[in-house]
């Protein structure tokens, strides 16, 4: 026959396992959606001034973007 004490402790040992697998469930979560941003941080970070500027290949001026007008008073 199992003793009372036994139980509690079966029962306390399995509990301990559900709420290590919920933990480490939520820790996947976590880690998948901050990769997920980090990409597409990165993706729309092609779409901007920056990223246009890399494609066109000329990082030291503004004078490639359509539309833009250089300030006055400025070379």
């Amino acid at each position: 026959m199992v003793k009372k004490n036994d139980v509690i402790a079966i029962i306390i040992i399995v509990l301990f396992i559900v709420l290590a697998l919920i933990a480490f469930g939520i820790y996947r979560l976590v880690h998948m959606a901050r990769n997920q941003a980090t990409v597409s941080e990165e993706s729309s970070g092609s779409e901007s001034l920056d990223g246009y500027l890399r494609k066109q290949g000329n990082m030291a001026t503004f004078k490639s973007v359509p539309g833009f007008e250089e300030p006055m008073g400025v070379a």
